[in-house]
């Protein structure tokens, strides 16, 4: 298992830090940050690709997702 820091995770979907903040904090969809420690944050990277995957599914369909 791997965690994700808020810049991976905004380089993932293709935004900003303040975007990754502002979907976790709106979205129930996107996946939860978890405190690794006080001051580092991070997010479960299986639980961003699958919600990329959702993502993609919505746009394009069930066939676009082959990993």
């Amino acid at each position: 298992m791997r965690i994700l820091r808020v810049e991976q995770v905004a380089d993932r979907i293709g935004g900003s830090r303040a975007l990754v903040w502002r979907k976790a904090k709106e979205e129930a969809d996107f996946p939860k940050p978890i405190k690794v420690t006080p001051g580092i944050t991070g997010w479960l990277e299986h639980e961003v690709d699958a919600y990329i995957a959702r993502r993609v599914v919505e746009s394009r369909g069930a066939g676009a997702v082959t990993a």
